[in-house]
């Protein structure tokens, strides 16, 4: 998604294009993906016993689909992330499924709040149930 893509009014056609993606790309893609030298996904157990790329990564993008159409938007603006940024008390990932906002969400901040590297934003992200019971 790019920088002129993610103002609040742009949060509604991102999670369509995100849908759409899942269901028509992201097996495939993701499949291309699992095939290269040193590219792994974090998969529940379930999903890594799947014979085959191909199902490990359609079986992902499904599930991801699930969670995204029960989703619940959320959009964070420049000041809202700079109120809350440096403040002490960030929980452990394991504490993050009791403060969020929702069942299954996708949030999309305005300004990227971290750089995963080079090049490389987090401009959203999406949770919801996980194979396991817990939160993904």
């Amino acid at each position: 998604m790019s920088a002129d893509q993610t103002g609040i009014q742009d949060v509604h056609a991102l999670w369509l294009q995100t849908l759409d993606f899942l269901h028509y790309n992201a097996p495939q893609t993701w499949t291309d993906m699992l095939q290269q030298e040193g590219v792994t996904f974090l998969m529940p157990p379930a999903v890594a016993a799947l014979a085959g790329e191909h199902n490990q990564a359609a079986a992902l993008a499904n599930a991801e689909r699930r969670r995204l159409r029960k989703a619940d938007l959320f959009y964070v603006t420049r000041e809202a992330a700079e109120s809350v940024a440096g403040l002490a008390g960030i929980p452990c990932i394991a504490e993050i499924a009791s403060i969020l906002p929702s069942p299954c969400g996708l949030m999309v901040w305005e300004e990227p709040p971290v750089y995963v590297g080079k090049g490389v934003v987090l401009r959203a992200v999406s949770w919801g149930p996980a194979h396991d019971g817990g939160t993904w």
